[in-house]
């Protein structure tokens, strides 16, 4: 009997994953893709309220748009202190939807060096009143 090459999707542009994943296969008949090889693919809208559930959508997204079978992750930041926030939701929570959250809750290492990140950016807008722009 013998062993054909077979081909899978890792449904990743991180190099560094798909460099771990190549050294666990190494010596496999197994040749890895990635998304940089599907350009034209688009992205899936992750619906899903948990991480597990997002991976398990991005696999049989990617498997019937690529023709190939794919194995996908899902990960992100989960704060014990927020209740597990962002969660699911952390790759959507860039610059000030980040900082409002963390101050919301209170916690003051995160929301300091939030708002120092921020101070370092240009701010596109300012709070204006009745009376016109606060300094």
């Amino acid at each position: 009997m013998s062993i054909h090459q077979r081909t899978f999707l890792v449904a990743t542009t991180n190099d560094g994953k798909v460099r771990e994943i190549r050294q666990v296969l190494a010596g496999l008949p197994i040749t890895i893709k990635t998304l940089k090889d599907f350009p034209r693919v688009a992205e899936p809208e992750e619906t899903a309220s948990t991480f597990a559930g997002n991976a398990l959508l991005k696999a049989e997204y990617y498997a019937t748009a690529c023709a190939c079978p794919t194995v996908a992750e899902d990960s992100g930041l989960a704060i014990d202190a927020l209740g597990g926030r962002p969660g699911v939701e952390s790759a959507r929570y860039p610059g000030a939807s980040f900082v409002s959250a963390v101050t919301r809750e209170g916690i003051p290492e995160l929301r300091d060096a939030a708002l120092a990140r921020l101070a370092e950016e240009s701010r596109p807008a300012r709070r204006v009143n009745g009376e016109g722009p606060e300094s």
